[in-house]
C-alpha cells in the first residue's frame, strides 16, 4: 500500500456520495416533472432524497468495508429485503410475516414513509422521527466503517509471519 491509501479511499467515498446525491436529485426531478407529480413540500422532498442517498451510500460502504468484495453481494440482498419490506407498493399489513418483522429495521421503511408525507402530507412534524432514524442509520454505518478501516490498518505479527504447520 502506498502512503496515499487513506486519501484515495476518502476521495472515492466522497465521489460516491456526490454521484449518489446527483442521481437522487435527477430521480427527484424525473418524478416531479416528467411524471407530473404535484409535490406539496418540495424542499423537504429533495432534502429527504438527499438524506436517503447518504444513508444508503454509507451503508453500502460499511458492508463492503467489513466484508470486502462479498459485501457487494450482501448489499444487493439487503436491497431486495428492503424493497419487499418497506411498504412502498403494498401496505405492510398485507405482506408476509417475515417482511413485517424486518420492516422496522431497514432504512427504506423510513424513507418511504417520510417521502409520502413530503409529497402528499400536510404535517411535516411527522417526518422528524423518520429523519432521526435515518441519521442514526448513517451515523452507525459511518462508525462501523471507521472501525473496519482502523482494523485493516493494524498489522499483527501473524500477518507478517503466519504460523505454518508442516
Amino acid at each position: 500500500r502506498s502512503t496515499l491509501f487513506p486519501y484515495t479511499t476518502l476521495f472515492r467515498s466522497n465521489l460516491r456520495l456526490i454521484i449518489g446525491a446527483l442521481q437522487s436529485v435527477i430521480l427527484g426531478l424525473v418524478v416531479q416533472f416528467p411524471l407530473r407529480l404535484d409535490i406539496i413540500h418540495v424542499a423537504a422532498y429533495y432534502a429527504l432524497i438527499l438524506l436517503a442517498s447518504v444513508v444508503f451510500c454509507t451503508m453500502i460502504q460499511m458492508i463492503t468495508a467489513v466484508l470486502g468484495f462479498p459485501g457487494k453481494f450482501v448489499a444487493v440482498i439487503l436491497l431486495m429485503l428492503q424493497l419487499t419490506s418497506a411498504a412502498g407498493t403494498f401496505p405492510i399489513q398485507t405482506e408476509p410475516d417475515v417482511f413485517q418483522a424486518i420492516s422496522p429495521y431497514v432504512p427504506m421503511t423510513y424513507v418511504v414513509h417520510s417521502l409520502r408525507i413530503a409529497m402528499r402530507g400536510t404535517d411535516l412534524g411527522l417526518v422528524g422521527p423518520d429523519v432521526a432514524t435515518l441519521v442514526l442509520f448513517a451515523g452507525a454505518s459511518f462508525l462501523i466503517t471507521c472501525l473496519a478501516a482502523r482494523r485493516r490498518r493494524l498489522i499483527t505479527m501473524n500477518d507478517l509471519h503466519p504460523l505454518v504447520d508442516l
